[in-house]
């Protein structure tokens, strides 16, 4: 097989890889947003608001913390899947196609015949 002849049946590989992986692109919803509210900051002269701000902060930095965290494993899901995604299609390729054996090519010489394994 000539070296061209390789190296397009790669890119052709790449392409259907590439289409593969974008389907599934799309089919995710759109990324969540906290429902976390902010605290409106009052004057500091008034010590009683001052005080529940203060506390607000608080219960607005952890929700911010645990909102993050949720993505944070959720986009550690989707890589994971991702991965495994990669290994079965390099697997596949590894095991099933025999690339480029099993790939009809031209022989040098020949007027397209298949050549013999």
């Amino acid at each position: 097989m000539a070296k061209g002849e390789v190296m397009l049946a790669v890119w052709r590989l790449a392409l259907m890889f590439v289409v593969v992986l974008s389907a599934g692109v799309r089919a995710h919803p759109l990324a969540p947003e906290s429902a976390c509210v902010e605290p409106e900051r009052p004057p500091r002269t008034d010590i009683e608001r001052w005080n529940r701000f203060v506390d607000d902060v608080d219960v607005f930095r952890q929700c911010i913390a645990e909102f993050a965290e949720t993505e944070h494993e959720a986009a550690e899901a989707h890589r994971r899947a991702s991965e495994q995604a990669t290994e079965r299609w390099n697997r596949f390729v590894r095991d099933h196609l025999n690339v480029p054996k099993d790939f009809p090519h031209r022989s040098e010489g020949t007027s397209g015949a298949r050549a013999s394994p």
